[in-house]
């Protein structure tokens, strides 16, 4: 006897505020492995063998669910007789997780959804679709598009606020480099040049000259004068 392929078993109350958008997904993929298992009803098929092969589909989704989803199996309502087959069975599993899928829960969580970090546009917008079921948008593609849309400028906008922020502190430290400078050439303005001071030199000298050449010729004046 071939195994039977793995399958996750659907935990009942590990959340129960997503319980009913979880089982969509669990009965999605269920239906999936017995298209793969070829445990499907033929056309060519009697009505009993229609019949042993809807209650062979709810063996199986029993067996693959797990033992949480029995106990729920049975306190469904209804005979035996109103369950015992995979088809019978599906609405009133329906019925009871339909109630424990939180439409505003739901939304919240597609809102609040974060590209994680490595995670390429393409697999950010297949979860992102993936939420949308949970959430009967009545446009689910303008949905995606908006949030992808706000990723893309929020990491432009951060890109553009990084660079700013970049030339900011490059200016601050230009300018820090430049205190130094601008602090000496102050000074230097304030202290005369050389060629300044050579000038100023030469000028007290003739200055001195002057005054010398003055007292002589005083001297030689009262002189002259007091001969006389």
């Amino acid at each position: 006897m071939e195994s039977l392929p793995q399958f996750e078993q659907f935990k009942v109350h590990s959340d129960p505020h997503t319980a009913g958008m979880r089982w969509e997904i669990c009965t999605t993929r269920f239906e999936r492995l017995l298209e793969a298992v070829n445990v499907v009803e033929k056309a060519s098929d009697s009505a009993d063998q229609k019949t042993a092969t809807d209650k062979r589909r709810l063996a199986l989704l029993l067996h693959y669910a797990g033992s949480e989803v029995e106990d729920v199996f049975e306190t469904l309502p209804g005979n035996v007789g109103d369950k015992d087959t995979y088809s019978k069975a599906k609405p009133l599993f329906k019925a009871y997780f339909q109630p424990k899928k939180n439409v505003e829960l739901e939304v919240f969580n597609f809102r609040r959804c974060r590209q994680e970090p490595g995670e390429n546009m393409d697999a950010f917008a297949t979860r992102l679709r993936k939420l949308t079921t949970r959430c009967n948008f009545n446009d689910s593609d303008l949905e995606i598009n908006y949030r992808l849309f706000k990723v893309v400028s929020q990491a432009i906008l951060e890109n553009c606020a990084s660079e700013i922020n970049c030339r900011y502190r490059k200016c601050l430290k230009m300018h820090a480099q430049q205190k130094p400078l601008i602090a000496m050439q102050k000074v230097l303005s304030n202290q005369p040049s050389k060629q300044q001071t050579q000038l100023t030199s030469q000028q007290e000298r003739n200055r001195r000259q002057r005054n010398e050449k003055d007292v002589k010729l005083s001297e030689m004046w009262r002189k002259m004068a007091s001969h006389k």
